[in-house]
């Protein structure tokens, strides 16, 4: 069409020597939003949509196999980690539930949160979203509003000073790091006093989303609407933020490589971009579908970049050509 190549942005010669390994789900619609790896090298995966399982991949075979929540109706399995102990934990955000898988049993227990009365059953009324587990193994979930679950004491305790929370992450001190857009705002819960802070990052309506602690101790959140790269220090409590390149950059995704590159997703743009925390340089990469749609960035063992890509029905991994996979992949 006329004017086409006008409004196609180029892509540098650095950022061909990307590679992309996938993995098709094994039935339709199942919206995988991550894969997350264990200590024996499988991958797991929530499935969003309809098929209201988690699945687990072995990525030397291609070999997925399903386990279904109890839940009965529409689950919404947003997020799935394992734990140290092998067992792995769920977010079931339409019922509000958290959720275990036991390795032993290979069956799913459900953790049911109360609902705010005269909300019971609707996202306002209570939500689940992403989880996490903190040194001493308390579930953690962003949603509504952000929750942390004993499983000693089966309890769930709510901060509603927090009406929405998006992302959440454990530092190695225990402290839980978390994310809530509408407010604006990253905050922080003391692990042992359960003390809650909050910071306004410098944009207004930024929209902070995914968020990631740096190897320096850093906290980073990509400004959604902002379409920057936030800096947060904690010992000194400042922000400092990073212009994002494209028109609507709308970083979402996040993780780590094992160079200490910080890599997201844009999900308005259909790339993938490495960024330089030390000196807030971007490579822009293209992704091989429309439509992205990443939730979470996990790291495995040999520094592979794991994803899901839900609009494409999708999981696989990314990593440079030359450097961490390399090698297994050119042999597979």
């Amino acid at each position: 069409m006329p004017g086409y190549k006008d409004t196609v942005r180029p892509f540098s010669n650095e950022a061909m020597n990307i590679v992309y390994v996938e993995y098709d789900m094994p039935g339709p619609s199942r919206m995988p939003f991550s894969a997350a790896p264990d200590k024996n090298g499988y991958l797991w995966i929530p499935d969003f949509g309809v098929a209201n399982k988690i699945t687990r991949l072995d990525p030397k075979t291609g070999e997925m196999k399903d386990f279904p929540v109890p839940h009965i109706g529409t689950g919404s399995v947003h997020s799935a980690v394992p734990a140290a102990d092998g067992s792995v934990w769920l977010t079931e955000q339409g019922p509000n539930k958290l959720g275990r898988w036991d390795p032993v049993t290979e069956k799913i227990t459900e953790y049911q949160d109360s609902f705010v009365a005269g909300h019971e059953g609707s996202e306002d009324g209570g939500s689940k979203h992403t989880v996490r587990l903190d040194p001493s193994g308390r579930a953690w979930a962003s949603g509504g509003p952000f929750t942390m679950y004993d499983p000693e004491t089966g309890k769930f305790t709510h901060f509603d000073e927090v009406k929405t929370a998006y992302d959440v992450k454990p530092d190695k001190n225990g402290d839980v790091w978390f994310t809530s857009p509408q407010s604006n705002k990253i905050g922080k819960v003391d692990g042992k006093t359960l003390k809650l802070t909050q910071w306004s990052p410098p944009t207004t309506d930024a929209y902070p989303r995914r968020m990631e602690i740096g190897p320096d101790g850093m906290i980073y959140s990509g400004e959604y609407r902002g379409g920057k790269m936030l800096q947060f220090n904690p010992q000194r409590q400042t922000f400092k933020e990073f212009p994002l390149p494209g028109i609507d950059p709308s970083p979402y995704a996040m993780g780590f490589d094992a160079d200490g590159y910080l890599w997201y997703d844009s999900h308005n743009m259909d790339i993938v971009a490495r960024f330089d925390t030390k000196t807030g340089k971007v490579i822009e990469y293209p992704f091989p579908h429309p439509e992205p749609a990443m939730r979470e960035f996990f790291r495995d063992a040999q520094g592979r970049m794991w994803y899901g890509t839900a609009p494409n029905n999708k999981v696989g991994y990314f990593y440079l050509a030359g450097k961490n996979g390399a090698a297994e992949s050119a042999g597979k």
